[in-house]
């Protein structure tokens, strides 16, 4: 590794690691993932997640695992329960350079860690207390190790990996690397590399790794488990909306688009360039992104993250081409796009002001970042090292940009959305007994569990409040404001009303 590209991981791993435990967890996903791993710790069950004290089927089990090192390691908090992910994306950064320095070219390495390090995919899942980061990093791995000349890696890497990816999340994680590399074996029509896929040694190693734990969980909940995880959380949010994730067919697209700005602009000329040159790791990147789209795609479930794994293949392709920062066509873009961004960041806090009641004045210094940007486009292009002026100008701004939203922003975020939740259930721990439960009304919000440090009795409606006021009288509740009224004639006191939510007691 070059001091160019080292300096570039570093500053990569600067934005990961920046205030990364600061902002409080994010519902839903984030703080269910924690609660999860912090119960297992608990309980020392290392084979059956549960969240509330409920059998959890959602994901495999490898994230918990994973949760519970950082937990014993750092503690329970907000930064053990991120940083898998901020080490899966550091590890995959690293992967990706070292595989494009040799079959992409010396030269061309350090273009594929630069769109990576500086997006905003990378840098928000590199910081979530979720899946996506260590299934691509996985899944990512894989697929390497199927392109690689190496015969070891071909073999064994491939379907060590794809277990890895199965225990992360599910089915999904042997679909991917499986798909891609038939896909890109009938494109080639390199048959023998069908070998080292279905090598009969490499098949062991994956079930060896792999079949443990649904076998375990098989004999200790039987068909249960095979329903829950399977069926409903695998076909079913395949098949149907779940949770009310739904989409266009082109969802992916916008979200490849908006997730890699600046870098995506470049994507159109590196298919193209694909189209062209017929070149191997380009076919198979294309390939890889295709495939990971289409199959989405056609899901009806639809989220955002979803995607995360034809990333590396896009930042592939967006390196190979990565000199046409310098052409006119690239800078005309960027340019708009600059002074775009710098528009909308100065008119923001004077609309957002009347809706949230914090300092944002920390946007008017985001706006002026990229009108400095826009400056330095105008500027002759000189070149550092193998670093263009203009491409310097894209990376400084990106990196004030993103730790201006690790510093300023994540924490804000979590204040707004997060902070009346967390605040009423530091107050339900401090004043119920550990075998006590909080009560939430007609809401689901996992990070109430994980602050409380008590299990959730969940109300939906005011027949079932009346139930449970018959056999406990004394309750301390959470809920939105707009339910308040109707809690009001259980005798319920309201301790506090925030700006969306309401702390009750009885």
């Amino acid at each position: 590794m070059n001091y160019s590209a080292f300096s570039i991981f570093l500053i990569g791993a600067l934005l990961i690691f920046a205030n990364l435990g600061s902002a409080p967890l994010f519902d839903v996903d984030e703080a269910v993932f924690a609660q999860a791993s912090k119960e297992m710790l608990l309980s020392k069950d290392w084979i059956n997640p549960t969240y509330n004290g409920v059998n959890r089927y959602d994901k495999p089990i490898l994230i918990y695992w994973l949760m519970c090192i950082t937990y014993s390691l750092f503690g329970v908090n907000e930064f053990s329960a991120r940083l898998p992910s901020s080490l899966s994306g550091l590890l995959l950064a690293l992967s990706l350079y070292f595989f494009s320095r040799k079959y992409l070219s010396k030269d061309k390495s350090i273009y594929v860690l630069i769109p990576l390090v500086f997006s905003p995919y990378f840098f928000v899942y590199t910081r979530a207390a979720v899946t996506d980061m260590t299934l691509t990093l996985f899944i990512t791995l894989a697929l390497l190790s199927f392109y690689s000349d190496k015969k070891f890696l071909n073999n064994y890497g491939f379907h060590t990996f794809t277990a890895l990816a199965f225990l992360t999340k599910g089915l999904i994680g042997i679909v991917f690397p499986y798909l891609i590399s038939i896909a890109f074996i009938l494109f080639t029509k390199d048959y023998k590399r069908l070998k080292s896929i279905f090598n009969p040694v490499g098949i062991v190693i994956f079930l060896i790794l792999s079949l443990p734990w649904p076998v375990a969980q098989y004999n200790r909940n039987g068909f249960e488990f095979i329903e829950q995880f399977f069926l409903k959380h695998h076909f079913q949010r395949y098949t149907d909306v779940i949770s009310g994730h739904k989409g266009p067919f082109y969802y992916y697209l916008i979200a490849i688009i908006i997730g890699l700005l600046p870098w995506s602009f470049l994507l159109y000329k590196a298919l193209k360039e694909t189209w062209y040159t017929r070149k191997d790791i380009l076919v198979f990147s294309t390939l890889w992104l295709l495939v990971v789209i289409g199959f989405f795609s056609l899901s009806t479930t639809k989220l955002p993250n979803y995607i995360l794994p034809a990333v590396p293949a896009v930042v592939l392709l967006i390196g190979y081409v990565m000199q046409e920062v310098d052409k006119r066509w690239f800078k005309a873009l960027i340019i708009l796009s600059a002074l775009s961004l710098s528009v909308l960041f100065f008119v923001i806090p004077t609309y957002a002001e009347k809706y949230i009641p914090y300092n944002l004045n920390w946007f008017y210094f985001m706006g002026a970042i990229n009108i400095g940007t826009i400056f330095l486009f105008l500027l002759p292009n000189n070149k550092f090292g193998q670093i263009s002026l203009r491409l310097i100008a894209i990376i400084v701004s990106m990196t004030i940009m993103l730790l201006t939203v690790a510093y300023k922003g994540l924490p804000l975020a979590g204040l707004y959305l997060q902070g009346d939740l967390k605040k009423y259930s530091l107050y339900a721990k401090e004043r119920l007994k550990d075998e006590e439960k909080i009560t939430v009304y007609k809401i689901n919000k996992p990070s109430i569990l994980f602050y409380s440090d008590r299990k959730i009795i969940w109300v939906g409606s005011q027949g079932d409040m009346q139930e449970l006021l018959n056999k406990q009288d004394k309750q301390i509740l959470i809920t939105k404001r707009k339910f308040v009224e109707e809690l009001t004639s259980f005798g319920f006191r309201v301790v506090e009303q925030g700006r969306e939510y309401a702390l009750l007691e009885r």
